[in-house]
């Protein structure tokens, strides 16, 4: 595969990065490395991937190594009366 995951590894890590983003708001690529039992420039890159890919919205913060996870939805409404 290139990246040295088996198809199987791969479809678990983006599951469980899926996973996350629903639980999470935020959360830097050493605590999800942490979870996934790989490193944070591994989950910064299965992350980069999905996002070029479209399996999940975020934005990647290089600078303060963290990803900010995004959900259609989940931007506040105003309601005008």
């Amino acid at each position: 595969m290139g990246d040295g995951y088996t198809v199987l590894e791969k479809s678990l890590i983006e599951h469980n990065i899926l996973v996350i983003s629903r639980i999470y708001m935020n959360i830097r690529f050493e605590e999800i490395g942490k979870f996934l039992g790989i490193t944070a420039e591994q989950a910064e890159d299965v992350i980069a991937n999905m996002v070029e890919q479209g399996r999940i919205q975020a934005v990647l913060d290089q600078e303060n190594e963290l990803v900010e996870f995004e959900e259609e939805g989940r931007q506040q409404q105003t309601f005008n009366d």
